[in-house]
């Protein structure tokens, strides 16, 4: 099995024997945990965990393995039901060999990648209640960025939804079940967009849209229609930001 944890965070001592465990009592490919502990403590001493959830809703209070409906699996993904970080996962070795399940060549959006080729791929995937992360939290500094430092920001980002975008459609249009139902594909592709300006929405408020329109339609410039192609994606940011801000707002534990 292989587990990921980025280089600031922790986890619990039991942590890995608790879903090696579940992982095989169920012989899954993936085994998922809906929450983490977060601290803003950089050595925990003195802290108190706050348990937070990069997802909305359904969870569970035992081992639960989901549903084999790969379309589903979207929609719920989509929709904010499952958790899209990697290192929210113990993972079958040779399930992503077997499937060839890697990080795409791409930064920022590598792990909600990751994460839907593994819904889309996995026989059985499987929730669990465990907490077993800990979270060291630093406060997002873009909140403080001058707006002049915002557009490398503002660029960044959509350079990794270009890349993310096309890494995933390349990889789900070989899966049988996608070539059969395009239209549940481009709701995964969808989830990435959604991802992008989720974390955009937070310094649209700071950019005059004219500039913002500039921003997009240079980034697409290289695409074949790219004058359409980055309308839309203009358009569509203006929607989710409205759509997040709702969102975000009635959920206080979603981060």
């Amino acid at each position: 099995y292989i587990f990921f944890l980025d280089s600031d965070d922790l986890i619990v001592k039991t942590g890995l024997a608790e879903l090696y465990k579940v992982a095989e009592d169920y012989q899954a490919d993936v085994i998922q945990c809906e929450k983490f502990y977060t601290s803003d403590v950089p050595k925990l001493k003195g802290s108190l965990l706050s348990v937070k959830t990069f997802q909305l809703g359904r969870f569970v209070n035992e081992p639960t393995r989901e549903t084999d409906n790969i379309a589903k699996r979207i929609e719920d993904f989509h929709n904010f039901r499952y958790v899209w970080t990697a290192w929210s996962k113990l993972i079958r070795h040779s399930f992503l060999k077997e499937n060839d399940i890697k990080f795409p060549e791409t930064y920022d959006i590598e792990d909600v990648v990751f994460t839907l080729e593994c819904i889309s791929c996995a026989k059985r995937y499987v929730r669990v209640p465990n907490i077993v992360n800990i979270y060291r939290y630093r406060p997002n500094s873009i909140l403080h960025t001058k707006t002049t430092e915002m557009i490398p920001y503002i660029q960044r980002w959509l350079r990794a939804l270009i890349n993310g975008f096309s890494c995933c459609n390349e990889f789900l249009s070989k899966l049988e079940f996608f070539q059969q139902n395009p239209s549940i594909k481009y709701i995964a592709l969808d989830s990435i967009v959604q991802d992008i300006f989720r974390r955009l929405k937070k310094i649209y408020q700071h950019v005059p849209p004219a500039e913002l329109d500039s921003i997009i339609h240079a980034e697409f410039e290289n695409h074949e229609n790219s004058a359409s192609f980055a309308a839309f994606f203009f358009n569509l940011s203006m929607m989710y930001e409205i759509q997040l801000n709702r969102l975000l707002n009635n959920n206080n534990n979603f981060v």
